[in-house]
């Protein structure tokens, strides 16, 4: 009876050891074949258009205005030049170069949408009929939206009666914490300036600041 009972512990102790064994080279085959590993970086590349513009300055100029008004700072994204240029290849090719904004932008890609502004810059003209690309600026694009905040009466959160505002507010937005920027030229020398923001602002009843 002993011998039996010390040839049983025998069997389950080598049984034991080559199940260990089997689950070690298990869990290694595993780990050849799903490796684990750390997300990395958003290092998506940046979409191009035929024309380049100054970041640091249309950044630059976003920030003036925030600053005077005392709001934290944007910070470039270059996800939002992305979106940015996409919407300004299309509005300058497909779209005929009429400067209209998407909306809820992204809303299958980003949660909460994201804000825009958009400036059409008209091409300059010869009296000849010829034309070609007006000299513009990243801080007169920012400026012509800037200038909106005189119509935009901070008390009772709204536009005056007419006139718009939206794009003002968007700059100003305090909860916004990066933006893009891109610009393309269309067929008739015209200009499409884009910005997009994150997160979006001008939500219905609330002031942007």
């Amino acid at each position: 009876m002993v011998r039996v009972n010390t040839r049983i512990k025998s069997v389950l102790r080598h049984l034991t050891t080559a199940t260990i064994l089997v689950a070690v080279v298990s869990c290694a085959s595993q780990n050849q074949l799903s490796p684990i590993s750390t997300p990395a970086p958003d290092q998506s590349e940046i979409v191009s258009t035929n024309l380049v513009i100054d970041t640091d300055s249309i950044l630059r100029s976003h920030n003036s205005i925030r600053n005077r008004l005392g709001i934290p700072e944007l910070r470039w994204s270059t996800r939002m030049q992305s979106y940015a240029a996409e919407w300004a290849n299309y509005l300058s090719g497909q779209g005929n170069c009429i400067p209209r904004k998407r909306g809820m932008i992204g809303l299958a890609r980003q949660k909460n949408g994201l804000g825009e502004n958009i400036q059409l810059i008209e091409a300059k003209v010869f009296g000849d009929g010829r034309t070609e690309i007006s000299p513009v600026d990243e801080n007169q694009v920012v400026s012509d939206w800037v200038q909106q905040g005189v119509d935009f009466n901070y008390t009772n959160n709204q536009c005056a009666a007419g006139k718009t505002c939206e794009n003002y507010t968007q700059v100003v937005w305090r909860d916004s914490k990066v933006v893009g920027c891109a610009a393309a030229s269309c067929a008739n020398n015209s200009q499409i300036w884009v910005c997009n923001y994150d997160p979006p602002g001008n939500f219905l009843g609330q002031k942007p600041y």
